[in-house]
């Protein structure tokens, strides 16, 4: 692949990773998403700190906030935290929030990890259909 006098690829692939693009160090990258998840669980907590009482109390809420204690208890502590069990916190406190009524705020890399990483691994029917999106 060549570029033009500026050194600006003049094909597609140029683009992609592992391309010709200029390189830079990238040690620091790594698969350990704690503190995205300790991110998460400070969201987490402000969520239950601002919920009414009288929706914590509901039999619905607290079902949830079981499966989301369960969850939450399955990331090993001093673990590296994998994608999937980022994801499986992630979804739980999502059904919190959607039960009660009150805002989880969840950053735009730790949500969009979690969908990559379950559409990926989802069913070949369900795969099929996120493929054309």
């Amino acid at each position: 692949m060549t570029g033009d006098a500026r050194g600006v690829p003049r094909e597609f692939a140029g683009y992609l990773p592992l391309s010709a693009k200029p390189r830079h160090d990238e040690s620091s990258v790594n698969g350990d998403w704690g503190p995205r998840f300790a991110v998460l669980l400070g969201s987490i907590d402000e969520m239950f700190r601002t919920m009414p009482a009288d929706v914590a109390g509901r039999p619905d809420v607290v079902a949830s906030h079981g499966r989301l204690s369960s969850a939450v208890a399955a990331v090993e502590s001093g673990r590296r935290v994998r994608v999937p069990a980022l994801g499986a916190v992630l979804v739980e406190a999502l059904e919190v929030s959607a039960l009660s009524g009150c805002p989880l705020v969840v950053d735009s890399v730790t949500s969009g990890a979690v969908a990559l990483d379950r559409s990926l691994r989802a069913p070949m029917p369900i795969r099929a259909v996120a493929s054309g999106r």
